[in-house]
């Protein structure tokens, strides 16, 4: 047993290195995800108890629409804010790379300066940071600037705090943008109908996701943790453990990932291409992150409401894009 385990991290190290070669700062690798339907939410499930938010499941259609392969990487986002600051851009946070779990139970989360390796997803970033960012690489590709602080959608959102409503998003543009919730949890299954995107079980997510398990049990004390072995402490390098059946990384666990919607209450309604509450105060996260311990919380169908000012060690982002 423990000799095939070791197999397995050998060839997940040999795979990090060969995909090392494809983080390119300024480049971000789309998968395109075919469009379908699916079953959104949790049922009642006496083995793994859901959370009240996550019910009625209901049935999702979503249009064909293109998903970042990685979360963004502190060098992506880098290469990217150091055009917009020079272009009119202004944001909150600068980000930083990664996020260092000695640090922050040593120090506290005020003093985490991260991994410092590029290739680990950005943190320390807020929701409009992140709306800016993703306009900031639209217009230095090219492409139509998606997100406007007017319903009109004539003025670019380049600076400040603006709440931006469903109306104020250019939804058929060729830019980037951050995926909606259902696209998310569309992408996160893959096409599964189980807990977790590989299975029903928890005992496999050491393949598929970096969480709070025994790896980082040496600082743990008295906190709880995932019984598995992911072989990272802090957060890892956006490129390593397998990919689900879309060909995606890490869309469960090493940051909680940022989606564009007002966070609300679920309704029992077929709907497609849902967009989230028209307005709200907080926004949510999706897919849970290395700082998770419990296993409810690495659900497909777990989600979490945050304000959009939020600038902490646990939490990053993909792109998506219409084409």
């Amino acid at each position: 047993m423990f000799k095939l385990f070791y197999i397995f991290i050998l060839l997940l190290s040999m795979h990090a290195f060969v995909y090392s070669n494809i983080i390119n700062d300024n480049e971000i690798e789309m998968v395109y995800i075919k469009s379908g339907d699916f079953l959104m939410g949790s049922v009642f499930n006496s083995k793994m108890p859901s959370d009240k938010d996550e019910m009625p499941a209901f049935m999702v259609s979503i249009s064909g629409f293109y998903m970042g392969k990685y979360e963004i990487s502190y060098g992506q986002w880098k290469y990217i804010y150091d055009w917009a600051i020079t272009n009119g851009y202004e944001f909150d946070n600068a980000g930083r790379a990664g996020a260092s779990y000695s640090k922050i139970v040593t120090l506290g989360q005020e003093n985490d300066s991260g991994t410092g390796n590029k290739s680990h997803p950005v943190v320390g970033i807020s929701w409009y940071d992140i709306i800016k960012w993703s306009n900031a690489k639209s217009e230095m590709d090219g492409l139509t600037p998606i997100y406007y602080i007017d319903s009109m959608k004539q003025n670019i959102y380049r600076k400040g705090i603006v709440d931006v409503t469903v109306t104020m998003v250019l939804w058929n543009g060729d830019g980037y943008r951050l995926p909606t919730e259902a696209e998310w949890e569309y992408a996160a299954r893959a096409g599964s109908k189980t807990v977790f995107p590989w299975g029903n079980s928890y005992r496999e997510m050491y393949k598929y996701a970096n969480s709070l398990d025994i790896t980082a049990s040496s600082f743990i004390r008295s906190k709880t943790y995932i019984r598995v072995k992911d072989m990272y402490t802090d957060t890892a390098p956006v490129y390593v453990y397998m990919p689900n059946d879309f060909g995606i990384y890490n869309m469960i666990g090493n940051v909680w990932e940022w989606v564009f919607d007002f966070y609300g209450p679920y309704r029992d309604v077929h709907k497609k291409n849902p967009k989230g509450e028209s307005r709200g105060y907080k926004r949510v996260i999706r897919g849970g992150s290395f700082y998770t311990s419990f296993v409810e919380g690495l659900k497909s169908a777990n989600r979490y409401e945050e304000s959009p000012t939020l600038s902490d060690s646990f939490t990053g982002f993909r792109i998506a894009k219409n084409r």
